[in-house]
Order: C-alpha cells, then sequence, then structure tokens
C-alpha cells in the first residue's frame, strides 16, 4: 500500500501529470456469521490467499491491495532517434475486503 501511495506522489508531483488520477475498485468476497467469532472464523476461510507457507498451503489475509500500472507512450523520431514525447500512466488499484453475506445482527454491527 506504502509503494503505491509513494508511486501516486511522484506522478502526481510531475507538472505534465498534475491532471492525471488513478482509479480505484473495490472488490468484495463473501463472508458469514452473527457473531464476531463466527464472521472472523469466514474471513480466515475465504479471505485473498497472499502467498503459500512451507507445507504449500495458501496463506489468508483480511483485505488485500493490489495495484497494476500501465503506460500508455508516444515515441516521435528526431533525425536518427526515437524520442519518447510523453508517456501517460494508468493506474488501477484494487482493493479486496470481506463483505457479510447476510444482514448482520444490531449487536454485531
Amino acid at each position: 500500500m506504502k509503494s503505491v501511495l509513494l508511486l501516486s506522489a511522484l506522478l502526481l508531483s510531475s507538472p505534465a501529470l498534475a491532471q492525471w488520477k488513478p482509479s480505484e475498485k473495490v472488490e468484495t468476497y463473501a463472508i458469514s456469521g452473527q457473531s464476531v467469532e463466527a464472521l472472523y472464523v469466514s474471513i480466515g476461510e475465504k479471505g485473498p490467499v497472499i502467498g503459500r507457507d512451507s507445507a504449500g498451503n495458501g496463506r489468508r489475509a483480511i483485505a488485500q491491495t493490489n495495484f497494476k500500472l500501465t503506460w500508455q507512450r508516444d515515441y516521435q523520431t528526431e533525425g536518427d532517434a526515437c524520442v519518447l514525447k510523453t508517456a501517460r500512466p494508468k493506474l488501477i488499484i484494487t482493493y479486496t475486503l470481506p463483505k457479510p453475506a447476510a444482514k448482520l445482527a444490531p449487536a454485531v454491527q
């Protein structure tokens, strides 16, 4: 997350890119339970896999942030050289968060 924020800050600090904005989207995964404990267990069972332990089992997280950075570049010929005239970033930040599948009891909300 820190690297995404740093990258965004660096890109936005350039005058040519001052109007550029990253795109954000939220993806959810369904969790179930009517107690705090049941919700926590559901998150542990259904959360995003962020790696593998030494036995090869998936390690899960409560939430995850991913990003995809691509560039739109305009190269032009100047004499015998190919020169980069403009480069416009496209950054998509995706947050994966838990979301209860059913309405929670008032005591749990």
